[in-house]
């Protein structure tokens, strides 16, 4: 009975802390800093110690004294191997740890040595030997029972690193079990936080390992916080253990890289950064720059900075690692050295440097080469080098790298696989670049009917990255530009290249938009319990795979002496039985929430489906901006589709419009400053994307845009057709433009986000007849008093400028919620709306601390036939830990977390609007997460933040609900 009510107690004790942990994450986490200055500050303090270095090399090569004594070897081989270590030589630190260990059988230092032979074996990917290892060490605790917790949880580690979640599961009952049973110990009191940290740190481990992320957050917390706590009273206790308090604070940083690795995969970046930042700043001030951790610590920090699409300071930190490396003298085929050097010529492929990335990659490999077996494993090539070979015109090299790699991944993971497309796409761009067209077709139909396929498994744990959403971009964009070489040459019956380039190019626009659409709709379908549920176990079931998929690569990549076909067979056929679950429930989200399903993974739209929805005297141009041609199509109500290429790269499309908005988006000038329109730069854009596809759009009297990049910011209809001279002003300002022959004359432009807005607008229902007119919020009180007008902090008119400032050594401060820029003039827009559509000025608008969070979720928007929001319109990185598209709202008390109307809380709206009027700046920014994301609550939505006009609906079914 006393122990089971010990069981009771201290899983209640876990569950309260678990609970705590869940409830202080619940708060709004602290924001790490918008750059990396502090961190690259601190790490310039240090400089490199070369004698260390050769102090370091020379234990390495000593030999064992002569005659020595048993335990004068042990030590010799212990600080050897200690050595070897330092300089990542992995091979010599485990040939070294082996002897030791054997010599210590018996011994109180056995198991000490054991765990840290078993961590290096474990870091070198020798599986079988960790597995070995482990069988012999509860033989060596003796009569320290405490260390059964860390033997058996560590166990517990290593079965879920390997997806032996059966083995790993039995070792954590193991580990749970010696727990139980030391509570009751006298030395509980000292170490049992250290025995809860362990334990902990294990069962989030098997609960990652699981796909079960959110409940190993939790238990990654408890870990954290239990390490914490022993640290505390470590110096009154491991000093008479011998154990060294740095090994302490190293299973806190441990366990705090492991919560944020955990936060990486779901998604919360910015928390994944902070954590990071935390482990970093706390091994600079304990061990300093030029030590192995650091640079591992380094390395992590990178690469989460990357998966934010942070790529030039990825760069930076990514160099970084690689001087530590260099300076303490780390082996090149060291695992943490050749995967910062892989990190950094990642880095600069995303950065298009394409010749310094080769030259990375080069290098690492003539270093391998002096070892078989790591140039094997490890230097044969991965896509971001085959994509720079590409790039830098060595296609054929590419070919034969991506070749291997295909041949590879399919014996290991199937022709299904995700990584498998994408290197299927990257050598259709290679073979397209060769000149060998056909089958570079081929290629990428293949990779397509997995990359575009409705309900695909993204089984890459950061296949929603901004990385990886670039990496899809660059491999559809080389698809259209093959479809587009070969559009004229004689092709297969049924297979028209415009159309299918017309399909590719709509889900090239979306993939950034979809990402902020996807995890919010997640969220916000806990409102519907049935649908909840769903979501929820398809959601396990791809984190599972992900998982699943992640393990079976790394194990199918360890030597052949370290294979382990029995565990490789267990997650293969648990890899089938999951599949076949996910599309089940996938399926039966397609039959029960359709709605839901074509907002988180619509098809992209075909010609056909376009075609449907037009009337009589409209045409739809396509325009796909990507980094050496813009590509546009129109198709018209009847008749062929025209398909060109200009040759307008991204960049300068991006410095013409840039020129152009500084007219139509002056900020707060005097009249007499107010800038010029560039009339000449406008023509040249009608010129090169509109004029030679004029044929297919004229006679249309309504021209419907879809657009993609810095054009998303740009209306159209101020485009001139002809070249222009203006005249003189003859008095009255900006009167001689009204001679220009602007696009408006001739067609009435509408511009919209997506292809897909168009078809599901087109095909919704009419509204309720009865709906009152009206609803508006605008002037949106930030804080409790407006800021002064000089403030630096101040906003012109209603862009919110964050830039990262990445160019200057200086820290960057968040903009206070409180002092973002009043917007009085929204007040008279909303008020002007009001009064034109005869609303109730009690019941209908919402100014200053009534436009408010709640009150937009109060009103019942179900019965209103237009909604107006006039307020800042933000993107992701605007604000601490904004990571999806908002509205900025009333908050009195100055708190983002109370203003923020974010995209997840849009998608909790019931409206049933035909019109959706938001009047902001940052709507149409970027890659259209404003313009797609915030605008798609009606059935049109008109625009005001770049003078456009644009009609879209989001597809999700609002008044079903």
């Amino acid at each position: 009975m006393t122990q089971v009510r010990c069981y009771l107690y201290r899983w209640l004790l876990l569950a309260a802390a678990s609970c705590i942990s869940q409830l202080a994450h619940a708060q709004t986490p602290p924001a790490p800093p918008r750059t990396i200055h502090d961190i690259t500050a601190l790490l310039d303090q240090y400089k490199p110690d070369p004698a260390k270095v050769e102090l370091l090399k020379a234990r390495v090569v000593r030999e064992p004294p002569p005659n020595a004594k048993p335990d004068e070897l042990l030590a010799f081989l212990l600080d050897r191997a200690e050595a070897a270590g330092e300089l990542g030589m992995a091979t010599k630190q485990v040939a070294d740890l082996r002897r030791a260990a054997e010599l210590a059988r018996g011994t109180d230092e056995e198991w000490q040595i054991l765990m840290s032979l078993w961590i290096v074996e474990v870091f070198a990917g020798n599986l079988v030997n960790a597995i070995k290892l482990k069988e012999r060490m509860p033989r060596a605790v003796g009569s320290k029972r405490g260390r059964l917790i860390a033997e058996y949880s560590t166990a517990a580690a290593l079965y879920a690193a390997m997806g032996d979640l059966p083995a790993a599961r039995a070792a954590l009952r193991n580990a749970q079990a010696a727990m139980f049973e030391m509570e009751r110990a006298h030395a509980w009191v000292t170490w049992g936080d250290s025995w809860i940290s362990s334990f902990e740190g294990a069962r989030g481990r098997v609960l990652n390992a699981e796909g079960k992320y959110a409940a190993a957050e939790a238990a990654y917390r408890n870990a954290l916080a239990a390490q914490e706590r022993f640290l505390e009273i470590a110096p009154q206790v491991i000093g008479a253990e011998g154990i060294p308090r740095e090994r302490v604070e190293f299973i806190r940083d441990v366990q705090e890289t492991r919560l944020a690795q955990n936060l990486r995969l779901q998604g919360r970046l910015a928390e994944a950064e902070l954590g990071m930042r935390n482990v970093l700043q706390r091994l600079l001030g304990r061990i300093g720059r030029y030590a192995p951790a650091t640079a591992f610590a380094v390395g992590e920090f990178a690469l989460t900075l990357f998966e934010q699409g942070r790529f030039r300071e990825a760069e930076a930190m990514a160099r970084a690692a690689i001087d530590i490396h260099r300076n303490i003298g780390s082996v090149p085929e060291g695992l943490v050295y050749v995967g910062a050097r892989r990190a950094l010529g990642t880095a600069l492929v995303a950065q298009s440097r394409w010749n310094e990335a080769l030259k990375v990659y080069e290098e690492m490999r003539a270093d391998l080469a002096k070892d078989p077996q790591a140039l094997g494993r490890l230097g044969q090539g991965d896509i971001d080098w085959a994509l720079a070979l590409i790039k830098s015109g060595r296609p054929t090299e590419a070919i034969s790298m991506l070749e291997a790699a295909l041949e590879r991944l399919a014996k290991q993971v199937g022709a299904e696989h995700r990584q498998l497309a994408m290197h299927r796409g990257m050598l259709g761009m290679a073979l397209a670049e060769s000149g060998r067209s056909v089958r570079a077709l081929v290629e990428f139909q293949e990779a397509m009917k997995v990359l575009l396929a409705r309900g695909r498994v993204d089984t890459e744990e950061e296949a929603a990255s901004p990385a990886q959403l670039w990496r899809l971009t660059l491999i559809l964009e080389g698809y259209i530009k093959l479809l587009y070489d070969i559009r004229n040459e004689p092709r297969q019956p049924g297979f028209e290249p415009a159309s299918e380039a017309f399909r590719v190019a709509d889900a090239a626009r979306g993939q950034s938009t979809q990402r902020a659409l996807a995890a919010s709709a997640a969220r916000a379908a806990t409102t519907d319990p049935a649908l909840a549920e769903v979501v929820r176990r398809e959601q396990d079931a791809k984190q599972q795979l992900a998982v699943l998929y992640s393990t079976l690569l790394r194990l199918l990549g360890a030597p052949p002496d370290q294979q382990l076909p029995q565990v490789v067979a267990q997650i293969r056929a648990r890899i089938k039985e999951l599949e076949n679950e996910h599309r089940q429930l996938f399926a039966e989200l397609e039959k029960r929430f359709p709605a839901y399903v074509d907002l988180i993974n619509p098809r992209p739209a075909t010609v056909a489906e376009a075609r449907g929805t037009l009337r009589e005297g409209e045409a739809l141009v396509s325009v796909l901006v990507t980094d050496d041609l813009t590509y546009v199509w129109v198709v018209p109500k009847s008749g062929p589709v025209a398909f060109h290429a200009a040759n307008l790269g991204g960049k300068e499309v991006g410095r013409i419009v840039a020129r152009l908005r500084r007219a139509l988006d002056p900020g707060t000038v005097p009249l007499e400053r107010f800038p010029e329109f560039d009339v000449a730069a406008a023509h040249r854009l009608y010129a090169e994307l509109l004029k030679p596809v004029a044929a297919a759009w004229k006679g249309a009297h309504t021209l419907l845009v879809v657009t993609n990049g810095a054009l998303m910011q740009l209306p159209l209809s101020v485009l001139p057709t002809e070249p222009v001279a203006l005249p003189a002003d003859s008095g009255l300002k900006f009167e001689r433009y009204k001679t220009a022959p602007w696009l408006i004359k001739q067609v009435a432009v509408v511009q919209l986000p997506a292809v897909n807005t168009l078809i599901t607008l087109r095909t919704l229902p009419a509204g309720n007849a009865g709906r009152r007119p009206f609803v508006g919020f605008g002037d949106p009180q930030f804080g409790r008093e407006a800021p002064a007008a000089e403030a630096p902090v101040a906003l012109r008119m209603r862009n919110l400028e964050v830039p990262r400032l990445e160019g200057e050594k200086k820290a960057a401060d968040w903009i206070p919620y409180g002092q973002l820029a009043p917007l009085p003039d929204t007040r008279e827009e909303i008020l002007a709306m009001a009064a034109a559509l005869k609303a109730d000025p009690e019941k209908d608008i919402f100014l200053g601390t009534q436009a408010s969070k709640e009150n937009v979720r109060k009103a019942d928007l179900r019965t209103r036939r237009i909604v107006a929001f006039a307020t800042h319109g933000l993107i992701p990185g605007d604000f601490p830990n904004l990571e999806q598209p908002a509205l900025a709202l009333s908050a009195p008390d100055g708190n983002a977390e109370t203003g923020l109307f974010t995209l997840e809380d849009i998608l909790g709206l019931k409206m049933d609007a035909d019109w959706v009027v938001l009047s902001a700046c940052n709507t149409a920014a970027g890659e259209g997460q404003g313009a797609e994301a915030i605008s798609g609550l009606g059935r049109g939505f008109f625009y005001a933040g770049s003078r456009a006009l644009l009609v879209t609906h989001w597809p999700v079914e609002t008044r079903s609900a």
